[in-house]
């Protein structure tokens, strides 16, 4: 079996590292980008083990001049591109290559993923067609949030979502 904790917005460092001090972290995956990279690299370190950035994991692409109003047309219309912006599905696809790529490198190992929340959300959704626009905007407002997922194989068998406090 293999677990992969996937940690979305970033911002609860000292939360973050208690919650995963009982875990058996084989290894690191983070987005390149900023409070992702951070964290993971804190970690990395204290766990004594390896990390990684891979692009896949990294922040949906939404622009506008109203952002709320591009991430709700993002989220509404997943196979739609508007001007300078990701499609849903897209981020999607890519997600969950980097996910595929994890299951053929660590078979039967726990490893972390550190994301942000919109890339996170679409990973979620793709489990759960029925995650809304609303729900999206809710861990948004959440803070930091972990997905714990499992797999036998290549095949999700658990996916559990955990607020972290």
């Amino acid at each position: 079996m293999t677990t992969i904790n996937i940690i979305s917005n970033c911002t609860e460092k000292m939360t973050i590292l208690r919650y995963l001090e009982d875990r058996n972290i084989h290894k690191v995956y983070t987005s390149p980008e900023n409070n992702a990279a951070s964290l993971a690299r804190s970690w990395a370190l204290r766990a004594k083990c390896s990390g990684f950035l891979v692009d896949e994991f990294r922040e949906a692409v939404i622009t506008g001049e109203n952002l709320a109003d591009s991430l709700r047309k993002f989220w509404e219309n997943p196979e739609t591109v508007y001007l300078g912006m990701e499609e849903r599905r897209e981020v999607q696809e890519r997600f969950l290559d980097g996910i595929q790529m994890i299951l053929e490198k660590d078979q039967d190992k726990e490893v972390m993923i550190s994301t942000h929340p919109v890339a996170a959300a679409c990973f979620l959704a793709y489990f759960d067609p029925s995650f809304s626009y609303e729900d999206l905007i809710a861990r948004l407002r959440m803070g930091t949030w972990f997905i714990k997922v499992q797999f036998q194989g290549m095949e999700c068998v658990d996916l559990e979502e955990i607020r972290c406090v």
